[in-house]
């Protein structure tokens, strides 16, 4: 199952921002498997090895990945609103919640909206 959920990460972090329709067929063919497999449909073991060199041709035709310099891909290192930390994550060196951050002086309490 842990392979499945990296296919399934893998597409969408990597060949999705490049090619949306790729993409979206990976994940169908990646859904079959996965039916497969809850049948024990031995074929699916085939399906699965398939599966796997189409997501890594993708992922090879994508490009770069995630960071300065990978298509579609915010970079790796930003800063706090904050306090300009380095953030890398959900949380900056000073450990403010950047998933709650709306503004310079946002602190992410529930009073605030999320942007």
């Amino acid at each position: 199952m842990k392979s499945l959920l990296a296919f399934r990460g893998a597409i969408q972090n990597r060949v999705r921002p490049v090619d949306p329709v790729a993409a979206t067929n990976l994940m169908d063919e990646l859904e079959e498997v996965e039916r497969g497999i809850k049948r024990n449909d031995p074929s699916a073991v085939d399906q699965f090895k398939a599966l796997e060199a189409k997501i890594a041709k993708a992922i090879a035709q994508a490009g770069p990945g995630p960071g300065p310099g990978g298509p579609g891909q915010m970079p790796e290192v930003e800063t706090c609103p904050i306090c300009g930390k380095k953030v890398q994550g959900r949380y900056c060196e000073n450990g403010h919640d950047q998933w709650g951050v709306v503004s310079k002086g946002s602190h992410g309490t529930s009073g605030d909206s999320i942007a």
